[in-house]
């Protein structure tokens, strides 16, 4: 078992002691195998899920166009190579035959902004099981004194679209927040979604 504040120190803590708490225990109470993550980062949260994959038997897959060095030393410092596999591209341009399906897991933590959210989302949801688990990382990242930390902002709004669209489809499970300058949301997959409406 890995230790949640190492975690949170050697990924610069992008990811906290809370946000690395639940998405280990979510992750684990479905037992999740076939698990994607949409941006590494420092690999905060790839060392969570990764470790997720070790002691079910599973594997993470990761993707990310701009994939940093600290991403791999932080995987191979806690020996989790063998549990992940992480490719520099973007998702969208990922074929999903590529990965081990359905996905009980997926967390988005790409790019934030509205567009690039959703289309992660939309892309990706489809491939998650009935009570599979979704998560959207930095949701609360917003500092008002730095212009540049708009990312919760556009988060909260991209999952306020999808809820209004798939609020029958979605239930929530758990949240982090507060002083937290990321945080986490995790909803549960409760429906498939229907196929597109002509008019």
């Amino acid at each position: 078992m890995i230790d949640f504040e190492e975690v949170s120190r050697l990924s610069e803590r992008m990811m906290s002691v809370r946000d690395c708490e639940v998405l280990y225990s979510q992750a684990m109470s479905i037992g999740a195998r076939n698990i994607l993550e949409i941006g590494s980062g420092f690999g905060g949260s790839s060392c969570i899920l990764g470790e997720v994959a070790r002691q079910t038997g599973g594997h993470l897959y990761t993707f990310d166009p701009d994939l940093r060095e600290p991403f791999w030393k932080n995987i191979n410092h806690f020996g989790l190579e063998e549990y992940v596999t992480s490719r520099k591209e973007a998702s969208p341009w990922i074929n999903p035959e590529s990965i081990a399906l359905p996905i009980d897991f997926a967390i988005y933590d790409g790019d934030h902004r509205v567009r690039a959210v959703m289309v992660d989302y939309h892309y990706w949801t489809h491939y998650v099981r009935l009570n599979g688990l979704i998560a959207f990382h930095d949701w609360e990242n917003f500092r008002p004194h730095q212009e540049k930390h708009r990312a919760g902002n556009w988060v909260r709004l991209a999952v306020s679209l999808i809820m209004e669209a798939d609020w029958d489809c979605l239930e929530m499970v758990d949240v982090t927040g507060g002083d937290n300058l990321h945080g986490l949301l995790v909803m549960k997959k409760v429906a498939e979604f229907p196929g597109p409406t002509t008019g």
